[in-house]
């Protein structure tokens, strides 16, 4: 078990928060997960991907699993000209996981987060806490527990579909 997974299960503990821990097959993206635990709405996997502003600044978005991130409008809240993706090793650097498995908590850096909305209307969500293999299932409203202060936010283009 990694440290960034012990960190996430102590937090989940430490809050007395309720979960559950799947064990399965090693999956690398969202859809696959969903397909592996039985998910009928990846809509309910968190999408937890680190992306670089252009001033080098790392942040953190959470995404349902079904949905694209609207760069746009992350950059604008961020007041930034533009957030691209992280490379694997500075995801690794950063997060102290490898990408595809990273968790929307408990991670080796303090991360800015930002929370798509549409993750809360679910009733419970699932997510990979830092290992392939592995999948947390807590209560949406949980989730809000454990972030620090992240920044919450509606996406409007909802059509955008489609699992990294």
């Amino acid at each position: 078990m990694s440290f960034v997974e012990k960190k996430i299960k102590q937090s989940l503990t430490s809050h007395r928060i309720e979960f559950e821990e799947i064990e399965h097959e090693a999956v690398y993206t969202s859809h696959k997960a969903a397909q592996v635990i039985g998910l009928e709405a990846e809509k309910a996997g968190v999408k937890s991907l680190v992306f670089k502003t252009k001033e080098g600044r790392f942040i953190l978005v959470l995404n349902p699993g079904n949905k694209k991130v609207d760069t746009k409008k992350i950059s604008q809240m961020e007041d930034t000209k533009s957030i691209y993706f992280a490379s694997p090793e500075e995801v690794l650097k950063v997060t102290g996981i490898p990408i595809g498995s990273v968790p929307p908590f408990g991670h080796k850096t303090r991360l800015r987060t930002y929370l798509n909305e549409a993750l809360l209307a679910c009733d419970y969500l699932y997510f990979n806490p830092g290992s392939h293999t592995r999948t947390i299932k807590l209560k949406s409203e949980d989730l809000l527990k454990v972030l620090e202060n992240p920044i919450r936010f509606q996406q409007v283009n909802e059509a955008d579909e489609g699992g990294e």
